[in-house]
């Protein structure tokens, strides 16, 4: 059961350290959910901070392009 909407299940969250009843354990700004799958950052630690998007502009064409498929990857749908 999904009880604090951060797209981990129970199972996830207990395999992360993260907790099932706050959407951000670390209290980063950054969802539970997001971090480990967008970011590839921890959800309990605080200092693990996704990179800035104004850092990826900045970075060049390959590092926007890292972050544009990162966030296809989860925010569209797997194809079957």
């Amino acid at each position: 059961m999904e009880l604090d909407r951060d797209s981990l299940t129970a199972t996830r969250e207990l395999e992360l350290g993260a907790s099932d009843w706050s959407m951000d354990s670390d209290a980063d700004g950054v969802d539970d959910g997001l971090e480990p799958a967008l970011f590839a950052t921890s959800p309990t630690d605080a200092t693990s901070r996704p990179p800035r998007p104004e850092r990826a502009w900045r970075d060049g064409p390959s590092a926007r392009l890292d972050l544009e498929r990162r966030t296809e990857a989860v925010f569209r749908p797997q194809r079957r």
